[in-house]
């Protein structure tokens, strides 16, 4: 246009780590009421079997004779009651990747476990579950763990493979926000001698932290990093 001389120029975007799937349902959720591209409990797959969580599609047939099972979900809406005598308790609507479910939960329960029962929150709750002839199904919690406790327990550790030396900082900077833990870090990584001999190199970190499901598809997310594996 009037003569001037355009050259093409590649539109240079800066890198950004993406947002770790928690934090991305998390928005969904916030703009449109709803997770659109998956449930906050797919990040916790490993746990859920280490665990023998029963999903919640199983529930109502496991319930026909009466049982004591351990649930899964992401609490939706909480619903605080009284009884005649002035005792509070509580209808909890709660989600897993497969529909939902709500449970009974009862005034010590729902004191004791108050930090926990927030709405949005991911728990681990272990229920009575039965079924009543007139009406129907029955669950009833016994207790209540938050998810990210239980993932920070039942994983032993974490194995970070390296290309290269690049992502050491930014790894840093991830794994101060998961101190305190009882899982171990491992770094592996391929170098050459001299001679090109190719070796492999360990380093376990001294301090020990939180694995929580969160840390490796952040991790991948780093350039320089070949895998993240829990063990």
């Amino acid at each position: 246009l009037f003569g001037d001389v355009v050259s093409d120029q590649a539109l240079a975007m800066p890198d950004r780590v993406d947002w770790q799937l928690i934090e991305r349902l998390n928005y969904e959720k916030e703009a449109v009421g709803f997770y659109l591209s998956a449930h906050p409990l797919d990040a916790y797959t490993q746990v859920l079997a280490r665990k023998k969580i029963t999903p919640s599609v199983e529930l109502e047939r496991k319930a026909r004779g009466g049982v004591t099972v351990r649930l899964a979900g992401t609490i939706q809406n909480i619903r605080i009651m009284k009884n005649k005598r002035g005792k509070k308790f509580a209808f909890i609507g709660l989600s897993d990747a497969f529909g939902g479910f709500e449970c009974m939960v009862f005034s010590e329960l729902l004191d004791s476990a108050d930090e926990i029962l927030q709405v949005g929150q991911s728990v681990i709750t272990t229920v009575e579950a039965s079924i009543h002839p007139e009406k129907g199904l029955r669950v009833t919690a016994k207790s209540f763990a938050a998810i990210e406790d239980v993932a920070a327990v039942a994983a032993r550790g974490l194995e970070i493979f390296l290309s290269d030396e690049s992502p050491i900082a930014a790894i840093h900077e991830l794994l101060e926000k998961y101190k305190g833990g009882r899982g171990y870090i491992t770094f592996k990584l391929k170098a050459e001698d001299e001679n090109e001999y190719e070796y492999d190199i360990d380093i376990e970190l001294k301090d020990k932290y939180k694995v929580s499901p969160g840390i490796r598809p952040a991790l991948m997310a780093m350039k320089g990093v070949r895998e993240a594996k829990e063990i």
